[in-house]
């Protein structure tokens, strides 16, 4: 991977507290044999709470919607393989967080888009949003 950076840091003293850290790097670029997209992945337990982390550079333009959801669906189904107690996949952790540039759209015109944005309708911007509409079908 490269132009991604994900970094974590922890006080001294939480230090004895980290358990089962691991990391991974998802290459989606080029069928994978590439860096330039794909997903920086951190998951970790502290205080007996799990957490994953993805900072991502995912597939742009319009035209690759379906390329930025498989994206997404790596990342998700992003395996952990250190241990048995540890969640078998990303979102089983307790909390997690997906961040980065992910390319995901408000599927509208420009000037629908400047309209509600202009009227600080919020909700029907958020009614066209490529990501929220694909976490709510739950295909991913």
């Amino acid at each position: 991977m490269y132009g991604i950076l994900l970094l974590a840091f922890i006080k001294k003293e939480y230090k004895p507290y980290l358990r089962m850290l691991d990391e991974q790097r998802l290459k989606t670029g080029f069928y994978g044999l590439c860096g330039n997209k794909g997903s920086c992945v951190l998951q970790f337990e502290i205080f007996d709470t799990k957490f994953g982390f993805s900072n991502g550079h995912y597939a742009c333009g319009e035209e690759n919607n379906e390329k930025r959801k498989n994206d997404l669906k790596a990342v998700i189904s992003a395996k952990n393989e250190i241990s048995d107690n540890f969640p078998k996949n990303f979102i089983a952790n307790d909390c997690w967080f997906i961040f980065g540039d992910l390319n995901f759209r408000i599927e509208l015109p420009k000037e629908d888009c400047m309209f509600y944005i202009d009227k600080k309708n919020i909700i029907e911007l958020r009614k066209h949003d490529q990501l929220l509409n694909l976490l709510k079908e739950k295909t991913v």
